[in-house]
């Protein structure tokens, strides 16, 4: 990563990005329906406008089974590893349609900026606070990131909690659970980095208990 150059994100509007998304999304659609398709619970949760949509990273279906999920009617936006983004014709078109890379382990201001301008926007931005996929074995250690709740904050958005089942079945429908939406109990001035680590454990709390209610 550190020998390539950096990706320049050159997007579409916003309705441009919707109309292009809205394309694809439909093709996409019947081949998943067809091999891997979802049901969501908790639809009646989704919020109008902006929300920062937090779920749990297991396998690399994961990005694609929650815009399944959410559907024709809402279009995510996605922040992703900046790896994706350096793949010809793959990473043109990933921006294309609403996604934006972020250097893992190092501050990227550049992708905290474009992740609030979405939701000041009024879009719905897709993000994995653990930051990578985590195993079975790996769930109770991993920590979330504080980046969901930063962007709630700066961008006064809510939080979405969203459980995606680990084992995803060929030919039968993975349940995805999309629990209510809340603001992060964060101070609005003079937060401390302990109040965004402790309202991170909170949103991962809230989503891994999706999947208890739904066992």
């Amino acid at each position: 990563m550190n020998n390539q150059k950096k990706v320049k994100y050159k997007h579409l509007s916003k309705k441009g990005t919707d109309r292009l998304y809205h394309i694809l999304f439909w093709p996409v659609f019947v081949v998943f329906s067809i091999f891997h398709p979802v049901r969501m619970v908790g639809r009646q949760n989704i919020p109008e406008g902006a929300a920062v949509i937090a779920a749990n990273h297991s396998a690399y279906a994961d990005p694609m089974m929650a815009i399944m999920a959410f559907g024709y009617k809402h279009p995510l936006r996605i922040m992703a590893k900046e790896e994706l983004f350096h793949i010809p014709v793959l990473g043109w078109l990933l921006i294309k349609v609403g996604m934006f890379g972020v250097n893992r382990g190092q501050s990227d201001m550049a992708a905290v900026k474009r992740a609030i301008k979405v939701l000041k926007e009024g879009c719905k931005l897709l993000l994995f606070p653990e930051g990578t996929r985590v195993s079975a074995d790996e769930e109770e250690n991993s920590e979330a990131k504080t980046g969901a709740i930063m962007f709630a904050v700066r961008a006064g958005a809510p939080l979405l909690p969203v459980y995606i089942p680990r084992k995803k079945h060929w030919f039968r429908f993975t349940k995805i659970t999309v629990g209510e939406p809340y603001y992060p109990d964060v101070p609005a001035k003079k937060a401390t980095t302990e109040d965004y680590k402790r309202a991170a454990d909170e949103l991962m709390r809230r989503i891994y208990a999706l999947g208890e209610e739904t066992r």
